[in-house]
């Protein structure tokens, strides 16, 4: 999840680059430096969170455990997981402030241009705003509720705290969680109604596949 917001943040970046400040080859403008980019930050974050967690879970499972994989990791990994959920919670919000900042940016050079070219296409501004709220209402949606409850979490997992807020946090945090993964499948979708290249690719790849009648049909 945290690859996925701060591929996305490095996205929005380099999209301001490109529509507000053209000129060079800056970030993914050069291909090569986008997938060294890419391919650090998958390993830095695996490196850093994925492998030293793994490593540190070494307790033997108990009943205990059902409640909490906590339980299972040794005071070293208790004390790196709660490193791991502070340092995740301030990318995310870094990236948050980034992605709505280029976004916002990105917006007023667009609507500057239609001005500057006298256009009156009011649908082409509309159109601009609606892609640009939209983008931000499902990043928001899907990803702030679930930083905001993570903290709290946290602090319940590492310190045993018990009682009725510990149902009401756990329950929130799996509903905060379950509406980030729902990101998964709204991307795709965004991607396919706001952007008429990807959907145009798509179109043309299913449209080439066909069915085998349509296949038999052309080579007769």
């Amino acid at each position: 999840m945290y690859t996925s917001i701060t591929l996305l943040g490095l996205i929005s970046l380099d999209r301001f680059f490109k529509i507000v400040r053209p000129g060079g080859r800056l970030l993914g403008q050069n291909v090569v430096f986008a997938k060294v980019l890419s391919v650090s930050v998958w390993v830095a974050l695996f490196g850093a969170t994925a492998l030293p967690t793994i490593i540190l879970t070494n307790q033997d499972a108990s009943n205990k455990t059902d409640a909490s994989c906590m339980s299972m990791k040794s005071p070293a990994g208790v004390r790196l997981h709660t490193v791991v959920v502070v340092f995740m919670d301030v990318l995310f919000w870094v990236v948050s402030i980034l992605v709505v900042v280029c976004y916002m940016c990105i917006t007023n050079k667009v609507l500057q241009s239609f001005r500057n070219s006298g256009s009156k296409n009011s649908q082409g501004k509309q159109k601009t705003k609606v892609r640009v709220f939209l983008v931000l209402v499902v990043f928001s949606v899907c990803f702030i509720p679930f930083h905001i409850m993570r903290i709290p979490r946290t602090i319940q997992q590492t310190n045993n705290v018990n009682g009725c807020s510990q149902v009401s946090i756990n329950i929130a945090q799996k509903v905060t969680l379950w509406l980030s993964t729902v990101n998964i499948c709204l991307d795709p979708l965004l991607y396919f109604f706001l952007c008429r290249e990807f959907k145009e690719k798509l179109m043309g790849m299913l449209n080439r596949k066909g069915t085998p009648s349509q296949i038999t049909s052309g080579t007769t």
